[in-house]
């Protein structure tokens, strides 16, 4: 499940994205996506402990899945000025809640 969500393209390719939409802070996104991982990983660990893989799990996936539809919708309707600002948030919300559900799940219950 962890590799369908499509983290990897987005981790790999938000450079290019960001560069698409908003050229002039592209150079700071991968900052600020490891900013919010960081967090979000910490945050995960505490979700995980209270309320359990299963819960945390389902949010993880409902979460991703309407950042991945918002962000497509937001790419078809480019043209329009703030689109890029909300897909660059978008993009933040996809990462924290990646890391903070599905991103630390599989590493705290492998072992």
């Amino acid at each position: 499940m962890q590799q369908l969500t499509g983290i990897n393209s987005i981790i790999t390719q938000a450079n290019n994205i960001v560069a698409n939409v908003i050229p002039n802070i592209a150079q700071y996104v991968s900052l600020i996506f490891n900013g919010v991982s960081f967090f979000a990983a910490i945050i995960g660990v505490a979700l995980l402990g209270r309320f359990g893989r299963k819960c945390v799990t389902l949010y993880g996936n409902v979460m991703l899945a309407i950042c991945d539809i918002v962000i497509g919708i937001l790419f078809i309707f480019q043209e329009l000025e703030a689109s890029g600002y909300i897909i660059l948030v978008f993009l933040v919300i996809y990462s924290f809640v990646f890391g903070s559900s599905i991103g630390p799940i599989v590493w705290l219950y492998v072992p």
